[in-house]
């Protein structure tokens, strides 16, 4: 594709957005967030990908501005992706932090299959409105600034006021992000109270969940039981690291060679892999208690002291992270501890 397909493209998909965001309700801004999320990674990979290219072309004569190291850290992840462009193009604070948090819902919506009702629409109308303003400070990631020739005037940019045969892409996103936004972004009191609303009844079903059938909440137990998935939540591959020796044997047992394991061999390694692995969670000093819980929702009322959206979104920002990792943590135990009970319902039953 040319430069004028993918600027097309990407105001057409900005167009649905819109759309989505105005007539369809939480359904349709729910597939507007997970849109959107896609159209601003697209552009911000754009970007840094022709910044990669540039800096290839000129380290012979200049040092390097993305080492292999650092590149691999952008295109490892969204948030690296944001914060690179966001240096490249002076993107302003509260649009970086919209991106990153529409990112954070989108990965629930696409990948979990689970949103907030509550949230959603307001959300996917201040998406639209980050997205719409990267579109228009970055030319949609395209790298020419101008093109020219055509024989005829571009039908798709009509509406926008454009009906020359020549396109100028900082002009035409400017303007196109403008008609985009014209009367989608939410007022603060609305932001606000729909921030306050989706903090407040995340926070209530992770409790719910913690204390399914509890009238006082058995506190140590809940706090062992979060350090435990917590830890293999931020430990994912150390477990299987530690075990490979165990599961060498293991391997060799099950293709018909067990005659070749030791059988003190193989209690040493089962008994090193199990006391390095509960060593490593031991020292494992975690980040989420039960009384978290409460701190969060006593965080809560900054929201509603909140003077501008820069602030209600940092505010925001914080406590989405602090629920996001409750919620993970959650999620793992949840399923986690159904596998185990349907396990143990199928052995008695003689499976």
């Amino acid at each position: 594709m040319d430069d004028v397909d993918q600027f097309r493209i990407t105001l057409q998909q900005l167009e649905i957005c819109r759309e989505l965001v105005l007539k369809r309700g939480e359904t349709g801004s729910r597939v507007a967030l997970i849109l959107l999320d896609n159209v601003s990674e697209t552009i911000c990979y754009r970007i840094v990908q022709d910044k990669f290219a540039s800096d290839d072309f000129t380290r012979a004569f200049v040092p390097e501005k993305y080492p292999t190291k650092l590149r691999r850290e952008i295109e490892r992840t969204f948030a690296g992706k944001v914060e690179a462009v966001r240096k490249i193009h002076r993107l302003p604070h509260q649009v970086a932090t919209t991106l990153l948090v529409l990112h954070s819902y989108r990965n629930a919506a696409y990948h979990r299959d689970t949103h907030n009702p509550v949230v959603i629409p307001l959300l996917a109308r201040i998406a639209l409105v980050a997205v719409a303003d990267l579109f228009a400070r970055t030319r949609g990631g395209i790298q020419t600034s101008a093109v020219g020739g055509h024989r005829q005037p571009i039908e798709w940019l009509k509406p926008y006021g454009h009906a020359d045969a020549y396109v100028d892409f900082d002009d035409s996103a400017r303007t196109v992000a403008q008609r985009l936004k014209r009367k989608i972004r939410p007022t603060l009191p609305a932001l606000v109270k729909g921030f306050t609303a989706d903090i407040t009844s995340r926070v209530a079903s992770v409790r719910k969940i913690l204390t399914p059938h509890q009238s006082e909440p058995k506190i140590n137990e809940i706090d062992r039981m979060l350090k435990w998935f917590e830890f293999r939540h931020a430990n994912p591959y150390l477990e299987s690291k530690l075990s490979e020796p165990l599961r060498t044997l293991n391997y060799r047992i099950s293709s018909g060679h067990g005659d070749e394991v030791d059988r003190e061999e193989y209690i040493e390694a089962e008994t090193r892999f199990r006391a390095s692995y509960k060593a490593a969670h031991d020292e494992y000093l975690p980040k989420l208690t039960y009384d978290g819980l409460a701190e969060i929702e006593e965080d809560v009322p900054r929201l509603s002291i909140a003077t501008n959206y820069r602030k209600a979104l940092d505010v925001y920002a914080q406590l989405d992270s602090l629920v996001t990792r409750f919620e993970e943590v959650t999620v793992a135990a949840v399923t986690e501890i159904e596998y185990q009970s349907e396990m143990e319902s199928d052995i008695r039953r003689g499976k």
